[in-house]
């Protein structure tokens, strides 16, 4: 097991995984006056809550922008886990790459680390926001390389200033009051923090190049194809279409919701789902190959519903091999078996044996 540990300007995030699953996660205020006795107690406390062994953690890793916090964290580490833990871009090497830059300025751990797991989940290019104390956005090329970015206020520092620079304004909830014209102060209050911060989001995005323009076809009575049109929608697609499945899921929720009729709509863009088929096809029948030549069950990678239908369906008649489905979700993943061939019995006169 891992324990993930992010150190930031307001909290700590820990997360502890097997593998890629994470098992359980839990936060705690960055203080820096804070004792090792006073960390270590508390991870042991949620380890217990978890149900989970600590004794099995194989390696603690921490990216810190808090160097304050670093030492009594590190020896609370020790002193109840037993680990030392390993520091990013401290004792290991993110693999962020860095072009031509006016100076040698390199990016916190916390981005760097971002950028990294951005890269890893939707593929590159790609751009991060981070809303944090500060609202951060990242811009990673094809070869690894960090391009530039932008830095403002995050969403609750720019309320706290709202707060203590007014006399009559609540403290109120970070909620999504449902619309953007809201009567109420606090409703208000929450849209102009809520939407504002997604138009802001938009708006750079826009600025960078990354709009698409949206045409919307109808396939048949209660479906709909809605095709992303534009240049560079490859963070749009993300890695292996997951962007473009969010889009799409998130999109058929906001349609269907509190309504009676229900429609599909379908999501594309540079025709990445016949893309995806094709290629998902010739993955099918290459693991098949393979489970026929070694005589053993594979498995593939964690797909959605789609995607494992796209390989059941091209391996039902191809000889030797069966498949089926296996684990949850999001993590359900097709497993592709061997079967021995019917013998036929033979019909040929038996040998007789001499004594």
């Amino acid at each position: 097991m891992l324990l993930a540990i992010d150190v930031g300007n307001t909290n700590t995030e820990f997360g502890v995984f097997e593998g890629e699953n994470l098992l359980g996660s839990f936060r705690m205020m960055t203080k820096s006056n804070a004792t090792s006795d006073e960390i270590g107690l508390l991870v042991c406390q949620y380890f217990q809550r978890f149900g989970l062994d600590r004794t099995r953690l194989e390696a603690v890793m921490v990216a810190s922008v808090v160097p304050q916090v670093m030492y009594t964290l590190t020896a609370a580490m020790v002193k109840y886990l037993g680990l030392k833990p390993i520091v990013a871009d401290v004792d290991v090497d993110s693999g962020l790459r860095y072009g031509p830059m006016v100076t040698d300025e390199r990016l916190g751990p916390d981005r760097s680390v971002a950028c990294v797991a951005a890269m890893e989940k939707y593929g590159r290019p790609v751009i991060v926001l981070d809303f944090g104390t500060a609202t951060t956005v990242t811009v990673v090329d094809r070869q690894r390389r960090y391009r530039g970015g932008v830095i403002l206020a995050g969403v609750k520092l720019s309320l706290h200033a709202l707060f203590s620079g007014t006399a009559q304004l609540p403290d109120i909830a970070l909620e999504p009051p449902g619309k953007v014209i809201c009567s109420v102060t606090e409703d208000s209050l929450q849209a102009g923090a809520i939407y504002g911060a997604a138009a802001m989001a938009d708006g750079l995005l826009e600025r960078m190049d990354s709009s698409a323009e949206v045409k919307v076809y109808e396939q048949e009575k209660g479906r709909y194809k809605v095709l992303l049109v534009g240049e560079r929608l490859g963070q749009l697609i993300g890695h292996r279409g997951e962007t473009l499945d969010a889009i799409q899921h998130l999109t058929n929720y906001a349609i269907n919701r509190g309504g009676e009729k229900r429609c599909h709509i379908n999501v594309d863009a540079e025709s990445y789902r016949a893309k995806r088929e094709e290629s998902l096809v010739h993955l099918a029948e290459k693991m098949a190959a393979k489970v026929v030549k070694y005589k053993r069950s594979m498995a593939l990678e964690p797909m959605n519903s789609y995607e494992r239908h796209v390989i059941h369906t091209a391996l039902q008649n191809f000889e030797g091999v069966s498949t089926s489905s296996t684990g949850t979700e999001p993590n359900r993943r097709v497993v592709v078996s061997y079967e021995r061939p019917n013998r036929q019995e033979d019909t040929r006169p038996k040998s007789r044996e001499w004594s």
